[in-house]
């Protein structure tokens, strides 16, 4: 494995490298910051010095955001999420959902696609892979389980186009 690791281009090294010390299992993250350069020097992100640690942010709600402007929001973000399958599913959703939710089930849907730090734990949650957390466990989430079950077999290949 350590051979094959070599072989890879220094870009994917360098992600394996930044990637693989992250800690994504708590609500707020720390991760240690080390980069390599596409000459294999070690080198620093952000004048960050290697083995320093970052906090990821907790989330912090959007306010004085009026109804509309939610929305639009709520589907970009379901749009450009960090994998591709919560990018399909979370997009199709979007565009089949978001218009009929109430205010109530958007402030849910708002917070289950931007608090958790890790768009795997959302993944594995709409899929029934993992156990939804209490506090991600509502009628929204039920609503992303259906949708994910794809009961009427659509095809979701590509992100739904913008109205």
């Amino acid at each position: 494995m350590l051979n094959r690791f070599r072989t890879l281009p220094s870009v994917i090294r360098r992600d394996f490298n930044v990637y693989s010390n992250l800690n994504l299992s708590s609500k707020t993250q720390s991760t240690t910051a080390v980069r390599h350069s596409s000459t294999g020097d070690e080198g620093h992100a952000d004048n960050l010095h290697s083995g320093e640690t970052v906090s990821i942010p907790a989330y912090a709600k959007k306010t004085n955001e009026t109804i509309d402007t939610q929305r639009a929001r709520l589907v970009y973000q379901s749009r450009k999420r960090g994998t591709l399958e919560n990018g399909l599913l979370l997009s199709t959703f979007a565009s089949q959902h978001l218009g009929k939710l109430t205010t109530d089930q958007l402030n849910k849907y708002d917070v289950l696609i931007n608090q958790p730090s890790n768009d795997w734990d959302i993944y594995y949650w709409m899929v029934g892979k993992s156990k939804v957390p209490q506090e991600y466990d509502n009628d929204v989430m039920a609503m992303l389980q259906e949708h994910a079950m794809n009961k009427n077999n659509e095809a979701r290949m590509f992100q739904p186009s913008l109205e």
